[in-house]
């Protein structure tokens, strides 16, 4: 019998965030083999670990984009071994940020110097 994965997060993330997804695997398997779990983020996402058991968080680097979080695993059975979840991500896209700086008076005709940054996430 496949192992039951249950993965809970969010489904939505502006772009350059970090989210935390948490699973369980419950396995109702006939043999005591340790289960292996694997992780992953999708196409659009980078995994970091976490102190937590069962937890991983996903930071997603540039939007717009989707990306599949999910969890899979595998208790070794000799059929019907592998059980995953999964949830599409959808990320946004965040405008970038302008800041400008320089005086916020000037004379006719005289000539101003401005500086500007522009980030984005």
């Amino acid at each position: 019998m496949a192992p039951v994965v249950h993965l809970s997060g969010p489904s939505a993330a502006d772009e350059g965030s970090t989210k935390t997804y948490t699973y369980t695997v419950t396995d109702a398997g006939q043999d005591d083999a340790a289960i292996t779990v694997v992780e992953d983020c999708g196409d659009n996402g980078t995994r970091i670990n976490t102190a937590a058991a069962n937890s991983f968080d996903c930071t997603f680097p540039d939007g717009p984009a989707s990306s599949t979080v999910s969890v899979t695993a595998d208790d070794h059975d000799s059929a019907n071994n592998i059980g995953s979840d999964s949830i599409v991500v959808t990320v946004a896209n965040v405008a970038p940020v302008v800041h400008l700086s320089g005086p916020s008076a000037a004379d006719e005709g005289s000539t101003k110097t401005y500086t500007y940054t522009v980030t984005d996430a």
